[in-house]
């Protein structure tokens, strides 16, 4: 079920575009056995149970996995250069992109490449997936900011790539990154990404950060699964959510 902005169709209730309504109210999208589920700045991925990966909303750069167009606001799917569907395990989406990883552990990327968030290599559009260069079969996890993301490796490497200006691709603040590079920290479990920043969680519940103008730094210790936003991350606990401003590492929320 989607609720809020529907201007485009990423709510997935069907109707006419552009919707341009707001609804408060949940409601369900035209699928059923879902299993993951991405939002990304104005549409939205979801796979199924078989891995099949299908798209609704915004398509202006061809993130519903089609040649770009007003958008749709009913599932589209989205299949490989060859017209076979996706075998996704996990999907992360971006503001005009979407990535899945594959259950053979391979990630691919489709939609907007202007800062190489793709990770392809190149920084040219596509709405086909688009095979990440140098990751192999090793893909774990994804994450995705505005025009950059970052991968898991099964050995905790964190490799990332996009947009790179405020460091947000792991790197020193500068040039966009468009093949995945990894990130200096160690052992990750679980990596995370939004606004200018990205996250992991490492193997001993630490969290650190990077992006936002610094390089990486530790956040707090003792985090459960972890989420990103524009300025603050959060982290699961047994008790509740944890939440921590960027700038103030000790404002938390029950």
């Amino acid at each position: 079920v989607c609720w809020g902005d529907d201007s485009a169709g990423q709510l997935g209730r069907g109707g006419p575009l552009p919707g341009g309504a707001m609804n408060p109210v949940p409601a369900p999208a035209a699928l059923t056995s879902i299993v993951a589920i991405a939002a990304g700045g104005r549409h939205t991925c979801a796979a199924l149970d078989d891995g099949a990966v299908w798209c609704w909303g915004a398509n202006d750069a061809g993130q519903l996995g089609s040649a770009p167009s007003a958008g749709s606001s009913m599932p589209v799917e989205v299949v490989n250069g060859a017209g076979a569907p996706l075998a996704a395990a996990s999907l992360a989406a971006g503001t005009t992109h979407a990535c899945a990883v594959e259950r053979d552990h391979t990630l691919a990327c489709w939609g907007s490449d202007v800062d190489g968030e793709l990770g392809d290599g190149t920084t040219a559009a596509t709405s086909l997936p688009a095979a990440a260069a140098s990751l192999g079969a090793h893909v774990i996890a994804a994450a995705a900011g505005p025009h950059f993301g970052c991968a898991l490796g099964d050995d905790g490497a964190v490799s990332c790539f996009g947009a790179n200006d405020r460091g947000q691709a792991g790197q020193p603040a500068g040039a966009a990154v468009a093949v995945p590079t990894a990130v200096a920290i160690d052992l990750a479990t679980a990596v995370a990404a939004g606004g200018t920043r990205a996250c992991a969680r490492r193997a001993g519940g630490q969290l650190e950060c990077w992006g936002d103008g610094g390089g990486v730094a530790a956040v707090r210790d003792g985090v459960g699964p972890i989420a990103v936003g524009a300025t603050d991350a959060c982290s699961a606990r047994a008790g509740g959510v944890d939440c921590a401003a960027f700038g103030d590492p000790h404002l938390a929320c029950p």
